[in-house]
């Protein structure tokens, strides 16, 4: 704040690189004393690129078939990892999340496959010194590396940065990315739980390793709707302290679960209790992270949607501001699917149209609107109707 406010007088412009998860916290730093902020948003991979990567690596080719793994062909840090880790062919077929990347990765570049050749060091060693890294990140003491031989052989594999010419006045190793940097520490927050989280004040730029963790949890659990509910406990009461925005990680993880349809489903008896509390907390996450000018990222509204569709009939004491949120949702789910959707037809879709069909009035604004974005799925009978 104090540099963006000294250079506007001295005519100099700053420029801030950051994240999307960082990006409004950056600009609020920026803008403080009246700064003008100007905002580029640098996205992912559009539909054209992504098949042009899909076509340039044969190995990355099938993720490009299934809309809850094609997100992958988006994200070039990822796709770096994925290539670099040569694990393309070792990841799940169909829905696939962050965290089966985060696995898949994490065994062949950190504990390569568990080889460990003479002389070389141990995959425990390697996996011990990045954790020692991220605790470091986390709590700001001085990471302890018991064997120090590993540090170069991580530096090597590119998990950390390589020694520079300024190396002799650096405040130590650093991680070569902050992807490298979210695994390590969702690695050490799966391993010891989310207590450190606390111990640390709440770090906001350690979320989406947060939610990253979340999803190795939930993908493991024995069963997802009580692990859902325990950890939902655990950051309620970390958002007391330190922020709402803590308690809507374990909805998070679940919205960008490659399984989530599953997992949603199995959680409906809890997402209704209260007045339909829990549900109406995904619908609100929906609408402000995944939702741009109205329009809804498909691949993870699609499944809340037919949720919410197999389900409405169960509604009726529910909030009218609710089922009012859920309908937006419905109509920016659409939308979604005409802008980043494939051309194809959709059984969430269909489903949509029966249930719109099936209303006594189709005379409003959002029925008509919704009629109009069906798509591949518009049939005579929606066609008629409008």
């Amino acid at each position: 704040s104090d540099l963006a406010a000294s250079a506007s007088p001295a005519g100099i412009a700053v420029v801030a690189v950051a994240r999307g998860d960082a990006a409004r916290a950056v600009s609020a730093a920026m803008s403080k004393d009246g700064q003008p902020v100007e905002t580029f948003l640098v996205p992912p991979l559009d539909i054209d690129e992504r098949r042009e990567v899909a076509t340039s690596f044969q190995s990355l080719a099938r993720f490009s078939t299934d809309p809850r793994s094609a997100w992958l062909l988006g994200r070039l840090g990822l796709i770096d990892l994925v290539l670099r880790a040569d694990v393309a062919a070792s990841l799940p077929h169909g829905a696939l999340s962050e965290a089966d990347l985060f696995a898949a990765v994490w065994a062949r570049l950190v504990r390569r496959d568990e080889r460990h050749g003479s002389g070389e060091p141990s995959p425990d060693g390697r996996e011990q010194a990045l954790l020692a890294l991220a605790t470091q990140a986390i709590t700001g003491q001085p990471p302890v590396v018991a064997d120090l031989g590993v540090l170069p052989s991580l530096r090597s594999d590119g998990l950390l940065l390589a020694a520079g010419p300024t190396a002799a006045w650096s405040g130590g190793d650093q991680f070569a990315t902050d992807l490298i940097r979210d695994f390590a520490i969702a690695r050490l927050l799966a391993l010891n739980g989310f207590d450190a989280l606390g111990a640390a004040d709440g770090p906001r730029w350690a979320i989406r390793a947060t939610v990253l963790a979340l999803q190795a949890r939930l993908l493991t659990a024995a069963d997802v709707t009580a692990t859902r509910e325990g950890l939902q406990a655990s950051f309620d009461a970390v958002a007391l302290v330190y922020g709402d925005r803590w308690s809507d990680l374990v909805d998070e993880a679940t919205l960008t679960l490659g399984s989530s349809p599953a997992v949603l489903d199995r959680s409906w008896p809890t997402l209704i209790r209260d007045a339909a509390s829990g549900f109406a907390r995904l619908v609100r996450l929906t609408a402000q992270r995944y939702t741009e000018h109205g329009v809804a990222d498909p691949v993870v509204a699609d499944p809340l949607v037919a949720l919410y569709l197999e389900h409405v009939d169960e509604l009726a004491g529910v909030p009218r501001e609710v089922l009012k949120a859920a309908g937006k949702m419905m109509t920016a789910f659409l939308r979604g699917l005409i802008t980043h959707g494939p051309d194809q037809t959709n059984p969430t879709r269909v489903a949509l149209r029966e249930r719109t069909l099936a209303e006594p009035s189709l005379n409003s604004e959002q029925t008509i609107e919704r009629l109009g974005l069906l798509g591949p799925d518009l049939d005579e009978r929606a066609e008629a109707a409008l």
